[in-house]
């Protein structure tokens, strides 16, 4: 019996050892082995050493690590007015990243642009320059998109009915782009002029603080305050030392607010004293056909 059980694992083991010790055929066979060559001529450590180079190259001819191609986007307000003297802010662009300004008025409503000067623009012979093109007929918009890995010139951009025209500088290589850059004019469009309301309160022009609430974003310095009486989507409310500042798309018509600021689509901030010993302080705003009343918690 047990010679038996032997002679069947023998038996068994044949083929296991037959196919182990199978001939390369590339070796027995000099015409097999130089077909081989022929089709298949490199190793396969070879080949992964070519698809890793090749990997390589097309990685850097896309920038891909580069600081050129390694950037955050911005959105972002930008101040300015027609009076001679002011700063020529810095618009930041970036390859392969469209950068956008949006024009607006004193009170947020669009300004179109009539018209735009390109100081270093992009030709098929020498694209190291950038394009600038008005993506909606006489809309708000300028776009500037840059060919060239490190170019840098000047904008000049036309607003319709403008006294004067407006001055950007391009440059690229900051490590950001401004995907979206609100441009706010301290002037109002033709045909735009303020209401009643709007042109008996001050203008905010370059408060910081402000700014980041019309984003709905709470500064250093301040905090949120309760609301009721609106949808908190609409209206929010900070406090700040001794004034209260309130964000809403609605005038504010009482109490007087001593300052304002307004952001495109009509959304506006809005600085008040803070006048109430309760704590709870009552804000009339005209919101549509009829006023509504907003109570703040200012403690």
């Amino acid at each position: 019996m047990r010679s038996a059980v032997l002679t069947a694992i023998a038996v068994l083991a044949l083929p296991l050892v037959g196919q182990a010790q199978a001939p390369d055929p590339a070796q027995s066979d000099p015409a097999y082995a130089a077909a081989l060559r022929n089709a298949i001529p490199f190793t396969p450590d070879q080949v992964n050493d070519l698809m890793n180079r090749f990997n390589a190259d097309q990685r850097a001819r896309a920038g891909i690590g580069s600081p050129a191609t390694l950037v955050s986007a911005l959105n972002r307000r930008v101040n300015m007015g027609f009076a001679p003297g002011g700063v020529t802010p810095i618009v930041q662009a970036a390859v392969g990243y469209p950068a956008t300004l949006s024009f607006f008025d004193r009170s947020g409503r669009p300004w179109p642009v009539a018209g735009d000067s390109n100081g270093n623009p992009a030709t098929d012979t020498d694209p190291n320059g950038f394009t600038v093109r008005r993506p909606i007929a006489n809309g708000n918009t300028v776009q500037v998109t840059v060919r060239g890995t490190f170019p840098r010139g000047g904008l000049v951009v036309y607003l319709e009915g403008a006294p004067a025209p407006l001055t950007f500088q391009i440059v690229t290589g900051t490590g950001a782009y401004d995907a979206r850059a609100a441009v706010h004019v301290s002037a109002y469009r033709p045909g735009a002029e303020p209401t009643e309301v709007d042109g008996a309160i001050p203008v905010d022009s370059g408060d910081a603080g402000m700014e980041a609430m019309l984003q709905g974003i709470t500064p250093a310095g301040a905090r949120s305050l309760a609301i009721s009486g609106a949808s908190p989507d609409e209206v929010r409310a900070w406090r700040s030392g001794s004034d209260l500042f309130v964000r809403s798309p609605y005038p504010i018509l009482a109490p007087e607010p001593t300052g304002q600021m307004s952001a495109e689509g009509g959304v506006r901030i809005y600085r008040l004293p803070i006048n109430s010993a309760t704590g709870d302080m009552a804000i009339s705003m005209a919101t549509g056909a009829r006023n509504s009343i907003v109570r703040v918690r200012t403690n």
